[in-house]
């Protein structure tokens, strides 16, 4: 999800002022969480709730949470992936203070928190940070070349200037999950630069030439995709090649 960094940059801001909260990240695109997920943050709220006196405490609500929470840490680091379970050790203690005990969770998060493992974890990830705000940066200077340009670009120069093949390689790249997450979410964000927000703003001003170059980029990007086939329809009438818009099948 293209979105994923930028909750990472929130997690971490909330952190460092020292506003409760808790981010979970799941596996998946830019979509709703799935059902559990959900109902985790209603009982986060819930639970915080409590914590404040604002709601009736339930003791034995809480105390399942609890040792669910702690039951889910624990299986994580059993299977092997410390970096999780820091997390989740983490945000015990720092969610149930008050309600109970929370000295063993916040012994496991520090003890992991020196494991080389995760330590290593934690690097990688404030390096791929970097990398996708310089990214970031490669996108909106694209965009502005096309704003500011008199000629659009061709397919070929687009992806080359976003770095597209590139990314599709270390997407694939198996050995750094890290990596291959931070490459996915860069394809995800070029795409959704180039296939809706920059074009729906050139065909509101009658630039379908712009919109049109952006929209079979993001075609070369993520093909067959409906939305971004019904607008390249609408930017070849508008610069009247009929005939090629019709010969678009664009589907549901």
């Amino acid at each position: 999800d293209f979105n994923f960094d930028e909750m990472r940059g929130l997690d971490q801001h909330l952190d460092s002022v020292g506003i409760p909260h808790r981010v979970r990240y799941f596996e998946g695109p830019h979509s709703w969480p799935p059902a559990g997920v959900m109902t985790e943050a209603v009982e986060w709220m819930e639970l915080q709730a409590m914590r404040r006196r604002l709601i009736p405490l339930r003791e034995g609500w809480v105390d399942s949470l609890f040792r669910r929470d702690v039951a889910v840490a624990e299986s994580l680091e059993a299977a092997g992936d410390g970096f999780e379970a820091w997390r989740r050790y983490t945000a015990v203690s720092a969610d149930y203070p008050g309600l109970r005990d929370v000295a063993a969770p916040a012994q496991q998060a520090e003890r992991l928190g020196r494991d080389r493992r995760v330590r290593q974890a934690v690097d990688r990830y404030r390096e791929v940070d970097r990398v996708y705000a310089r990214y970031l940066t490669r996108v909106r200077e694209f965009l502005l070349r096309v704003q500011a340009g008199d000629r659009p670009p061709g397919v070929k120069e687009g992806l080359q200037q976003l770095e597209v093949e590139k990314l599709r390689r270390q997407a694939a790249d198996s050995s750094d999950p890290i990596g291959r997450g931070v490459a996915i979410r860069q394809l995800e964000q070029a795409f959704i630069a180039v296939a809706f927000y920059e074009p729906r703003g050139y065909l509101a001003r009658g630039e379908a030439a712009k919109a049109l170059a952006l929209l079979e980029l993001a075609e070369a990007i993520r093909p067959g995709r409906s939305p971004v086939c019904a607008a390249r329809q609408q930017s070849l009438r508008l610069l009247g090649r009929d005939a090629e818009a019709g010969a678009l099948s664009c589907g549901g």
